[in-house]
């Protein structure tokens, strides 16, 4: 057994290995424990760099010459609102000499900014905007004036402008405009629109985007459909009218006509009435034109268009137009009128004929030239005691061949040509024994070579889009958020009795439906502004209005019907916005977003409709006389974002 004094000189070794593995452990630890007191120390002082580089940003900001450059570009966003604005200027439009602002206070008296807006280019729709900031400050005693000015140059609609559509009274995306002013003997309904309408369509439904103006009378109902204003269909374009017995039917459209596809004008008169349609401005058709007015007896009817100065007829396709009657009576087709010069013009061929039946003058004339890549067929016939005419009173010019043709019973029968008779194939010149045909200029076999017809195209019109949350939470803070069950698609809608719009008259009152809406005995209170949004199909029956001058709008995701045998309007002046983007389609049939509003509502209208599927204007009662008149739809820039396109941007 070893000796105590072996033990320990056996356990000395151990003893200092194991002191001098505690000591590097020590050694260690000492280390990382300095490296993270350093990296704790790190992380305080950068922080405390970032809290004084704010607080520095913070005190840079309150200074005076950053407040006048804050409130300088609070005026350029004022600007923008201005070019989107409620009002009497249409959107994106400011007066010929530009606008001024004047001095806009901005919360305090010492803030405040001024704008100016210059046209740079309408077409464009680009502009210079000005805005300069100022900002008092008191200093030492003494009040001094900061001053910054920034200069921007914006486009604002075109191609990226979201509010576009908001600038037709009617406005269609993809879908159809019907207006109808009903067919009932005894109804005797005026239908007046003051504002612009436009249909178009999307790729994938290429048969959409029309537009129908209808004035059908029967019987003794006297008809009146006016638009004052342009008519643009991407598709195509049907103006009609016609009269029973004892009835007038007196139809205008004091704008341009213009379709991406045919156009067709026609009146018809039965007996002893007189129905009319006349287009002022300039028709421009991607398809063909076809114009006809007949008439039965002891009666007028006129298809007449280009009535305007500085006017035209113009078609990628071919042009016709007709003039027919019966006994004793006088319709007549016209381009241009006695004083004004309108030509015709088209990549196909032209045909005008003047056909006369007993003791009638029909007419059809060009007040202008005629200049077609087709042919050109020129008739006028009549039969007893008739006196029909055809006549252009410029020259005639076509690549392809021509004929003249006048026959007659007991009658005249005229064809006749002021100017020169160009044709680049063979022409035909065919006339009876009280026929007369007539050229005063040259006839020439000569290939005129007529170009390609210059069309004016429908513009392309963009749709804006809400924010839907804004209303949404708009909605929830006034207590009026109707959930329903969430789910606008299983024909469980939320119903609503006896909804009366109320708050206060200075605030937008707004109502929020999360599934379909049925609104019934609905009274409108005149004073207020009501907003109901809905994510679904809004369908309001069986509604009453006390009192003129309401002012409501309906923003919805799904159809918005207005219409119902109970519907009542005693009074007038009611101020409207209708919107759907048709992203709720109920049928799943492809066609959403439409707009059905009872023509008895349009009782001296004001307002606007945007619709992403079919617009249409029914006649559910009788004897109506009806009006929609333009108005800016007014809506919080916050719901309905402006976009902009911004090519500089400077102080000076």
């Amino acid at each position: 057994m070893p000796s105590s004094e072996e033990v320990r000189s056996q356990a000395e070794p151990v003893r200092k290995r194991l002191l001098r593995r505690i000591r590097e452990a020590e050694n260690g630890f000492a280390v990382a424990l300095v490296m993270f007191v350093m990296i704790i120390m790190a992380l305080l002082g950068l922080s405390l760099l970032t809290v004084a580089a704010y607080s520095w940003q913070d005190a840079d900001r309150t200074r005076p010459s950053n407040r006048a450059f804050d409130l300088a570009d609070a005026g350029l966003s004022y600007a923008h609102a201005y070019l989107a604005r409620d009002g009497d200027v249409p959107s994106g439009t400011p007066p010929t000499g530009g606008y001024s602002s004047g001095t806009i206070t901005m919360g305090a008296a010492n803030s405040t900014f001024s704008v100016t807006i210059e046209k740079l280019n309408t077409a464009a729709y680009r502009y210079k905007i000005t805005s300069a900031g100022n900002f008092q400050a008191s200093e030492r005693g003494a009040t001094r004036n900061y001053t910054r000015t920034l200069e921007e140059i914006a486009e604002y609609r075109g191609t990226l402008g979201h509010f576009d559509a908001f600038n037709y009274v009617m406005y269609s995306a993809d879908g159809d405009i019907s207006l109808d002013t009903g067919w009932l003997a005894v109804n005797s309904t005026r239908l007046a629109i003051t504002g612009n309408l436009h249909a178009a369509n999307k790729p994938e439904h290429p048969t959409r985007g029309n537009i129908t103006l209808s004035d059908m009378k029967a019987a003794i109902a006297v008809g009146y459909l006016q638009v004052n204003g342009n008519v643009e269909a991407e598709r195509d374009a049907t103006l009609r009218s016609r009269t029973g017995i004892i009835a007038s039917s007196t139809n205008t459209v004091t704008g341009n006509l213009t379709a991406g596809g045919n156009v067709s004008i026609s009146a018809e008169t039965a007996v002893a009435a007189g129905s009319y349609f006349t287009v002022s401005g300039s028709v421009n058709a991607g398809g063909n034109v076809t114009m006809a007015a007949s008439v039965g007896g002891a009666a007028g009817a006129s298809v007449k268009v280009a009535q305007n100065s500085g006017t035209a007829l113009n078609a990628k396709g071919s042009v016709s137009g007709t003039a027919s009657a019966w006994i004793a009576a006088a319709p007549s087709v016209w381009v241009g009128n006695g004083t004004q010069a309108s030509s015709l013009n088209c990549d196909g061929n032209v045909t005008l004929v003047s056909d006369d039946g007993a003791a009638a003058g029909s007419n059809t004339r060009v007040y202008g030239s005629v200049n077609a890549r087709g042919n050109t067929n020129l008739r006028s016939t009549g039969d007893f005691l008739a006196d029909p005419e055809t006549r252009v009173y410029g020259s005639v010019r076509n690549n392809g061949s021509s004929t003249l043709y006048s026959h007659a019973g007991l009658s005249s029968s005229n064809v006749i040509i002021n100017g020169d008779w160009q044709h680049g194939g063979g022409c035909v010149w065919d006339e009876n024994w009280l026929g007369y045909i007539g050229v005063s200029g040259t006839h020439s076999d000569v290939n005129p070579n007529i170009g390609a017809t210059s069309v004016a195209s429908v513009p392309d019109v963009s749709m804006p889009q809400p924010d839907w949350s804004w209303y949404r939470t708009m909605a929830v803070a006034q207590g009026h958020y109707y959930p329903g069950d969430g789910d606008p698609s299983n024909g469980s809608p939320v119903t609503v009795s006896n909804f009366t719009i109320d708050g206060d008259p200075s605030s937008m009152w707004v109502a929020y439906v999360a599934d379909d809406l049925v609104l019934q005995s609905v009274i409108y209170n005149v004073q207020k502004k009501g907003v109901i949004v809905c994510e679904g199909d809004v369908a309001i029956q069986h509604s009453v209005q006390f009192q003129a001058n309401s002012e409501y709008q309906v923003i919805a995701r799904g159809d918005v019907t207005h219409s119902s045998w109970a519907t009542f309007n005693p009074f007038a002046n009611d101020t409207v916005f209708i919107y759907t983007n048709g992203t709720h389609d109920h049928n799943s049939d492809g066609l959403s977003g439409s707009v059905t509003y009872d023509l008895g509502w349009m009782r001296d209208l004001q307002g606007q409709i945007t619709a992403n599927g079919n617009i249409s204007a029914p006649v559910s009662g009788i004897a109506r006389d009806a009006s929609i008149t333009y108005k800016t739809p007014s809506v919080p820039v916050e719901a309905w974002p402006i976009p902009f396109k911004i090519h500089s941007f400077r102080e000076i």
